[in-house]
């Protein structure tokens, strides 16, 4: 009996990379090992911002047990697992598993989590479980909830995200994106048990890289119902900028777990849920809990 009653192949057909090549090869691949497999691929191209979130979420509840595979970054594999979160938690019976191909820029989860061809996990279909970290942050007037697979960061993450998803892909766009954010970037205050505080950064990591170059925690892990919280307060920009070179060839080491963090932030702020930005208005009051084994994948 297959494991999976259908294979949904998510991807964005407008993108300027390589995601409808990769789409079509793995649905290629899958058809050459149906007689193991069991189950053929379907093509599901996104129409617009956020449709990943509605197809995956669709997907989830109309099948026992769907593989939903995202051909994306980060930010679109984001989306296939919140939409899947939202199954799970609209009913009991939702069993997806979920599972990316890297064609986004970073590409974080998916270098992290996987050394496997993507066929050959599903040739195996042995899907495990692991960890993710959601969001909350409300005020008046305002609420917003997502799931992250890899991070969720305050401060200059989401300014080195934004700027990552306007530039071309090379090593020399990335070096210099760097130097731009960090020229420009702000330090931001949150009200933390009663006491104010002013940081340059705040991440709440689930896995130990981030766009390629920011090395975290080597002894993350997603399976532990914990995440890694690097704190950085305000200090000179060059201070900072030490920091980060420090940061892309050493790593932050020993940052403190956390299965819970709650703060204010006292300004409107944008955050970053594995490159996808939102932004929070002044006074949201942000609950960051990871949700143990909330998820099933290929890795």
């Amino acid at each position: 009996m297959p494991v999976f009653d259908h294979i949904a192949i998510i991807y964005n057909p407008n993108s300027t990379g390589d995601a409808p090549r990769m789409a079509k090869r793995l649905a290629t691949q899958i058809d050459h090992a149906k007689e193991t497999i069991g189950t053929e691929a379907t093509l599901t191209p996104t129409e617009r911002m956020g449709h990943a979130i509605e197809l995956s979420r669709k997907l989830s509840l109309k099948h026992k047990r769907p593989l939903i595979v995202s051909v994306s970054g980060d930010g679109g594999y984001n989306e296939v697992v919140n939409g899947a979160m939202q199954a799970k938690e609209t009913s009991n019976k939702a069993r997806p598993v979920v599972a990316v191909v890297g064609a986004g820029n970073a590409n974080d989860h998916r270098r992290v989590m996987r050394d496997r061809p993507l066929i050959e996990l599903i040739k195996a279909g042995e899907p495990r479980e692991f960890d993710l970290i959601h969001l909350d942050a409300r005020t008046k007037g305002f609420k917003t909830e997502r799931y992250a697979h890899s991070y969720i960061g305050f401060g200059i993450t989401p300014e080195v995200g934004n700027e990552l998803n306007k530039r071309e892909k090379s090593l020399w766009s990335e070096i210099s994106m760097i130097l731009h954010t960090y020229r420009k970037y702000a330090p931001f205050h949150i009200k933390q048990d009663g006491d104010e505080r002013l940081l340059d950064n705040l991440v709440f990591a689930n896995i130990n890289e981030m766009a390629k170059i920011i090395k975290l925690d080597e002894k993350n892990t997603v399976h532990d119902d914990k995440f890694e919280v690097i704190e950085l307060d305000h200090r000179s920009k060059l201070h900072m900028f030490g920091t980060l070179i420090k940061a892309a060839l050493f790593g932050f080491k020993n940052p403190p777990s956390y299965s819970a963090y709650a703060f204010e932030v006292l300004d409107a702020l944008p955050v970053q849920c594995d490159g996808e930005i939102e932004k929070l208005p002044a006074h949201s009051r942000v609950t960051i809990t990871s949700r143990h084994a909330a998820i099933e994948s290929l890795f």
